[in-house]
């Protein structure tokens, strides 16, 4: 997890086009080719591309987000 918890901060820090944001993903993996993590990095990749695609085609994913991803259980 903290594999994918450094590729969303890094996501948010190169703030990379949204249309390019599976490049950007493929680039993060690419440039990590000779550690020994690779396998691991890519899976969380592949993790974080699925969440973002879905996200794109969910409306109510956006509106929850727009509205501050608040919690049901938050009192």
């Amino acid at each position: 997890m903290s594999l994918k918890r450094q590729l969303l901060t890094q996501a948010v820090e190169a703030d990379p086009d949204p249309d390019a944001f599976e490049a950007w993903l493929l680039g993060r993996c690419l440039a990590r080719s000779e550690d020994a993590s690779t396998g691991a990095l890519r899976a969380m990749a592949r993790e974080v591309i699925g969440e973002w695609r879905l996200a794109v085609v969910s409306a109510d994913f956006r509106r929850w987000l727009a509205d501050g991803a608040p919690s049901d259980d938050r009192g």
